[in-house]
């Protein structure tokens, strides 16, 4: 229960600091289309939600830490490691307007309840999340995470690494193969 309402408070400490604009653009009804209009690729396409690389900090630390709230440890880790080695990635290619750590944009589903349906969606390149809850439990489909490259190898963040037990699996089944 303790998670929930955790959950739940994360969601409304976000939305304590949305008003006018940036409220319209977080909220939506439950059922509403954006909840399938989640997007991967670097281009900033589609323009729902709040874009955490415009927003004020305030705001991309609530975002973050509803996310947080929603997610294990290591699951967060993982999320906001994706999210440095995205900014890496737009270093490396001269891109840091549409690929940089928070060109992700966070949406909010319902209002967050302690009993009623109620989710959010964060979504950018390589890394996709959609949470749902329904009273004490939780839904986190679909989910998509990618990174290339999938090390950083200098500046502030060298040595995060995502995916090398999934890539020797991989390999390992490869090889496994005829």
């Amino acid at each position: 229960f303790r998670r929930v309402l955790f959950r739940s408070h994360a969601a409304r400490q976000l939305l304590a600091h949305c008003e006018g604009d940036a409220r319209a653009k977080l909220c939506h009804p439950l059922q509403a289309r954006e909840w399938r209009a989640w997007m991967n690729p670097e281009v900033y396409l589609q323009r729902h939600g709040l874009r955490l690389d415009e927003e004020t900090p305030t705001r991309r630390e609530l975002a973050l830490a509803l996310v947080q709230a929603s997610l294990s440890a290591p699951g967060y880790l993982r999320v906001r490691n994706l999210m440095r080695i995205n900014h890496f990635l737009g270093e490396l290619v001269n891109a840091p307007r549409v690929m940089n750590e928070y060109s992700y944009n966070i949406n909010l589903f319902g209002e967050p309840s302690l009993t009623e349906p109620w989710g959010w969606t964060l979504y950018g390149h390589h890394l996709c999340l959609a949470c749902l809850m329904v009273g004490g439990r939780m839904m986190l489909a679909p989910v998509f995470m990618g990174a290339e490259p999938h090390c950083i190898d200098a500046g502030p963040w060298a040595g995060v690494r995502e995916f090398e037990r999934e890539e020797q699996q991989a390999w390992e089944l490869m090889h496994a193969l005829p």
